[in-house]
């Protein structure tokens, strides 16, 4: 079963994937604008142009992004699971805030409450959902 920090730690796997995918583009730009360099003249350019290491570094890249997307995958279907057991309401501020990303501010905005008492809610699932448990 999922813990409590598992929980916590799926938004900012997601965001790092993110992350990682737009590093790809970026990767995938460069290569894509490289001019073809004169093999009779010396590189000047420096490493961060070399096409190879580029490329390398993509690989590398989307390897650590599909790991990473595994991953993520597996701890947002146990924390489904968890969340399972929880009343309409609960659920949906949990899949807001954990597994759509939100802020507490827009958690708040769609279920019309408070964010004051949006996040009092939230410690009061919390407990509910890891009270006696090892999994905090």
């Amino acid at each position: 079963m999922i813990s409590k920090k598992e929980l916590k730690h799926i938004p900012y796997l997601d965001k790092r994937i993110d992350v990682m995918i737009e590093e790809v583009e970026r990767l995938e730009h460069l290569v894509t604008n490289i001019k073809v360099l004169d093999p009779t003249k010396e590189n000047t350019s420096g490493g961060d142009k070399d096409p190879t290491r580029l490329m390398d570094r993509m690989i590398d890249l989307k390897t650590e992004i599909n790991t990473e997307i595994d991953r993520l995958l597996d701890l947002k279907s146990e924390a489904k699971k968890l969340l399972s057991g929880l009343d309409e309401r609960e659920k949906l501020l949990m899949e807001l805030r954990y597994l759509k990303r939100c802020s507490w501010e827009v958690v708040a905005s769609e279920m019309n409450y408070s964010e004051k008492h949006i996040i009092k809610m939230h410690g009061v699932i919390l407990q509910k959902l890891f009270k006696g448990s090892e999994r905090g």
